[in-house]
């Protein structure tokens, strides 16, 4: 039986638990005896390209004022978290993650190919949140787009899915440019094809990318093979075109197919 806490330590408790962490069984004891505590988040690839700027507009949008915060790290575990006092846990520590209610993921496919399904496994049962494509395809798992399909979000928070996937960056833009007039029935067919940027490889290899770009562009004009490649323009275009291939590639997945 879990002791009973008194009206005063169920609000120290709530104090401190919307500044950071508290541990599972004082977070239960004081949920118990009626403190309502903001859920407690896990954020994982927060320094890469997509978690950064997804930081930037949730800390835009105010979003950091309705949860706690847990910041993780794969590579400098023990370091200072970005906000709060705690440090920085280590993002394969699945009992860490395992006491946060939701998981929000920015790390990549990889992460998430060895995290999620071994998360699942001890029983936790919050919510997963990622920007990977590894789980859009699976049965319980709804890709998400909210100003598309957001009824059907709701419905899944209904039936109790936990797992909520967000879209191919392409498609989902595409889809939100033409939702209205899919809405209206005005479309017969649409043949897509989509190419992924190199940004999809990280932010390293994105410098990189950058870098290989401007010392091309800079050479003179004598040095393109072709004269057709010798406008800055269409020299940038090639190069583009050319390193995104060689940088990064993967299989992108229709956002209609869920």
């Amino acid at each position: 039986m879990r002791t009973k806490v008194d009206a005063a330590a169920v609000a120290l408790t709530a104090d401190k638990a919307d500044a950071g962490f508290v541990e599972p069984s004082v977070r239960a004891d004081a949920v118990a005896a009626g403190a309502r505590l903001k859920p407690l988040v896990a954020l994982i690839g927060w320094r890469g390209m997509v978690g950064s700027v997804l930081m930037k507009r949730m800390h835009a949008e105010g979003d950091f004022d309705h949860f706690r915060a847990r910041f993780f790290s794969s590579s400098n575990a023990g370091g200072p978290a970005p906000a709060g006092d705690l440090a920085l846990a280590d993002a394969a520590d699945l009992k860490s993650l395992s006491e946060c209610e939701v998981v929000l993921s920015c790390q990549g496919g990889d992460y998430t190919q060895s995290t999620h399904a071994a998360l699942r496994a001890l029983g936790w049962e919050g919510f997963w949140i990622d920007a990977a494509s590894t789980l859009r395809m699976q049965d319980d798992a709804i890709v998400v787009l909210d100003p598309l399909n957001r009824e059907l979000i709701d419905e899944g928070l209904e039936r109790g899915i936990k797992d909520y996937i967000g879209g191919n960056c392409t498609v989902s833009l595409m889809m939100m440019a033409l939702s209205g007039l899919l809405r209206e029935d005005l479309v017969d067919w649409i043949s897509a094809m989509t190419y992924q940027s190199a940004s999809g490889a990280g932010a390293q290899n994105m410098r990189e990318l950058i870098a290989r770009a401007q010392h091309t562009i800079a050479l003179p004009s004598g040095g393109f093979r072709h004269a057709r490649y010798r406008h800055r323009t269409l020299a940038q275009a090639f190069i583009r075109w050319r390193l995104s291939e060689c940088v990064y590639r993967r299989r992108s997945t229709p956002l209609g197919r869920r």
